[in-house]
């Protein structure tokens, strides 16, 4: 008879090795789509070349089709969150009242911007901690079974013995990049680091939820059109 310790270990086995299982997936389908991650990070420096009108469509056009096409396509370790046709008519409501909410604080002279970038840049930095371990291991593939060992007091604390190599790197990178993002610094003279946290937060969000259905996004995108 499995006694409620045995019961908990072995959970927690199993779903570390369902959380492996899903990265050797993430990480082969990075390298699949190498090209167009290697085309996104290459438009990247497209505004360094210059700002006129056809490199902008380029830019932004090339930079949004890229990031649906393989957010689209990436894999996830857990089923993305479906949404139905009922979730797709509510979403303009929802947008209304966030709006109109914001609006009343700003009416009564509180300004929720820095709350809000606050909030979005940490959120961005995990973002981007969690979409960088398949791109980091397939730069370098040593990386996937290294470990490191927590001390004692940590370990306890926190109930894990060991920590991955790739997503305390992944981790350190973003947030260095929301750091840089508060730095003194004008916005146009750090602007890879603001779309690096952006496409983070784009890539996670196409990869957590699912139209289910072509209807459910025509719906959708109906709703948000009449919404704007």
């Amino acid at each position: 008879i499995e006694t409620e310790e045995e019961k908990q270990i072995r959970l927690k086995q199993e779903r570390l090795a369902e959380i492996e299982i899903g990265e050797l997936r993430r990480q082969q389908r990075v390298s699949e789509d190498k090209l167009g991650y290697l085309f996104l990070f290459a438009l990247q420096f497209l505004p360094l070349v210059g700002s006129d009108r056809y490199l902008s469509i380029v830019y932004f056009f090339g930079l949004a089709v890229t990031t649906v096409y393989l957010g689209g396509r990436q894999e996830v370790i857990d089923k993305p969150e479906k949404v139905t046709k009922e979730n797709a008519l509510y979403a303009p409501v929802g947008a209304s009242i966030a709006i109109g909410g914001l609006y009343l604080l700003l009416k009564n002279g509180i300004d929720p911007t820095s709350l809000y970038a606050i909030g979005v840049t940490i959120f961005g930095a995990l973002c981007i901690s969690d979409i960088g371990v398949p791109l980091l291991r397939n730069i370098s593939p040593g990386v996937a079974d290294a470990e490191i060992e927590l001390p004692d007091g940590l370990a306890k604390k926190f109930d894990v013995d060991k920590v991955p190599v790739d997503g305390l790197i992944t981790l350190g990178l973003g947030v260095l990049c929301t750091l840089v993002y508060w730095t003194p610094i004008a916005l146009e003279n750090k602007f890879i680091v603001s779309n690096f946290l952006a496409w983070g937060l784009g890539m996670v969000s196409l990869g957590a939820i699912s139209l289910g259905s072509f209807q459910t996004g025509a719906i959708l995108l109906a709703g948000l059109f009449c919404y704007d």
